[in-house]
């Protein structure tokens, strides 16, 4: 996945892919956070994650899951049980961190 590429993220896999972020990106509900910055967030298969942008830079800052229904996103089938436990992980581990956005 791609915050993993080469060893630049910490905490457990996100399951963030392009596809995933543009998604986020295209048809995500956007707020704006500052200036500089905007936040899009959007439910995947029972999973909604947040995609953190710099306006200035038109770069990607962070993208990382903020709610997990693991009985919807069972249902629905997409992601699989590891999947979901990284997912539940990783969510976990990104509430723990003070962050601006």
């Amino acid at each position: 996945m791609i915050q993993h590429a080469k060893g630049l993220s910490k905490g457990p896999n996100r399951h963030v892919d392009a596809d995933l972020l543009r998604e986020c990106i295209e048809s995500g509900a956007a707020r704006k956070v500052n200036r500089g910055m905007w936040r899009f967030e959007k439910e995947i298969a029972g999973v909604e994650f947040a995609v953190v942008v710099s306006s200035d830079s038109n770069e990607i800052i962070t993208a990382f899951p903020t709610v997990v229904n693991r009985a919807e996103a069972e249902h629905i089938g997409y992601w699989a049980d590891d999947e979901l436990d990284d997912i539940e992980a990783a969510q976990e581990y990104h509430e723990q961190k003070p962050r601006e956005y």
